[in-house]
């Protein structure tokens, strides 16, 4: 939760893996977006791929998707990145997260916002920046949303945010 005092830092994270390229963290690995990642990016631009998720990446197929098998430089870990202790650990020997971990959902519910929103797209994101540096990750690539500004507004208006979920995508 914020306002928590963060462990020590582990071990500082090694540089990128001997070939030169990078260790990625990759969340929401099981959502649409990480799965078109891991289907277009070539098994030789990463040294290792961590996927990270509720839930694991490799289910069996649904009427919407069909399951995607673990690649050879792939592993699976269950992370709630709610929970900072688990983002941390996920974290561990990263070079890179890519963060693309959020309910999508556009909701003015405050209620759902409560129970989802908060902790997945703001106390997430949070500990995600948060274990990240305390890991010693160099980089960290964060996917908004298209909620966030609907509209640019102008010099005269402030951009509108139609949904609390876009406001909470505006970090």
């Amino acid at each position: 939760a914020l306002g928590h005092a963060p462990p020590p830092p582990p071990a500082a994270a090694p540089a990128a893996a001997e070939s030169g390229r990078p260790r990625v963290l990759l969340t929401g690995a099981a959502g649409t977006y990480g799965r078109i990642l891991r289907t277009h990016w070539p098994a030789d631009t990463f040294a290792s791929v961590r996927l990270a998720d509720r839930v694991p990446v490799d289910d069996a197929p649904s009427a919407e998707r069909e399951a995607i098998p673990l690649r050879a430089h792939e592993s699976f870990v269950e992370v709630d990145i709610s929970d900072y202790t688990s983002m941390l650990r996920a974290c561990e020997g990263i070079d890179c997260v890519v963060h693309l971990a959020a309910d999508p959902r556009p909701t003015n519910d405050h209620e759902q916002f409560m129970e989802s929103l908060l902790p997945t797209n703001i106390v997430a994101a949070f500990n995600v920046y948060e274990a990240a540096v305390q890991a010693g990750c160099s980089r960290v690539v964060f996917a908004s949303s298209a909620q966030a500004v609907p509209s640019c507004g102008s010099m005269f208006t402030p951009p509108i945010r139609n949904s609390r979920s876009g406001r909470s995508r505006c970090i």
